[in-house]
């Protein structure tokens, strides 16, 4: 008989739950929040330490598991529209992550059922982020996908682009063409710096005429090259299918950054 101690079932609950969101957070594209992502580990953590308890044992059942787990991801994530999605990638982490797991089990004990759940939960996990991420793998895959960094008032985040040239909305002030990131991905930085806004005409398909939020920040770097002070669009609505990028970025055409885009 295995015995199980609340204390060992928190620890090795609260870190791999962080994994698992962490790895969450970067696939689908957000800035990695350690402050959130700590506070659900720990909300993991204390869950598996409970779950192990004799009288409350309803809640190691399955509609307790998944309880549990769209409680972390709401609190990591917030209940915005892609909110499922984020749910339903981080299932497919937990999977891989649980059959990796398995298959070092059976490494070391046997090669028997393990090794076949472990190959099932790949294949299920690889079809799934296949059907359901495609759009994003292609962009990655194509170089598209580029890392940048949004500096303002002493304060950095990491996002992810899609190098989007069809991007040529200028802001008039700069004459540069706007980085178009969603708000929601923005948020740790937006919350703690004193931002001076603007607002910037545009039209897009579907919309004839409106008007984008935008700041300019100190510094955006793309793929590692400083651009400088460069206007920042928010969209208060994911430019997403769900995974991969938070933002769009046509690139520029002369100047400071010149030859980085496609």
């Amino acid at each position: 008989m295995t015995v199980i101690y609340p204390d060992v079932a928190f620890a090795l609950n609260a870190l791999l739950d962080g994994l698992v969101l962490r790895c969450t957070m970067v696939l689908m594209g957000h800035p990695a929040r350690r402050r959130r992502i700590l506070l659900a580990a720990a909300l993991g953590g204390l869950y598996g330490a409970l779950a192990v308890l004799p009288p409350l044992w309803l809640l190691a059942s399955f509609p307790g598991k998944i309880l549990a787990a769209l409680a972390m991801v709401a609190l990591v994530y917030g209940r915005g529209p892609l909110y499922l999605r984020c749910c339903v990638l981080f299932f497919m982490v937990s999977g891989a992550l649980s059959g990796a797991v398995t298959a070092v089990s059976a490494l070391f004990r046997t090669a028997d059922h393990p090794l076949v759940i472990f190959l099932t939960s790949g294949l299920l996990c690889a079809f799934a982020m296949t059907v359901v991420f495609r759009a994003s793998a292609k962009a990655a895959v194509e170089g598209k996908v580029i890392r940048a960094v949004v500096t303002h008032g002493g304060k950095s985040v990491q996002i992810r682009l899609l190098r989007d040239t069809g991007n040529t909305l200028l802001d008039p002030e700069t004459g540069r063409v706007v980085c178009v990131v969603e708000e929601k991905a923005l948020e740790p930085l937006l919350s703690e710096c004193n931002i001076l806004y603007r607002k910037i005409p545009f039209q897009s398909l579907g919309q004839s005429r409106g008007e984008l939020l935008c700041f300019t920040c100190e510094n955006l770097s793309i793929e590692n090259a400083a651009l400088g002070a460069y206007p920042v669009g928010l969209a208060d609505h994911p430019l997403t299918d769900g995974g991969g990028y938070v933002g769009l970025w046509g690139g520029e055409k002369g100047g400071n950054g010149a030859g980085l885009a496609s």
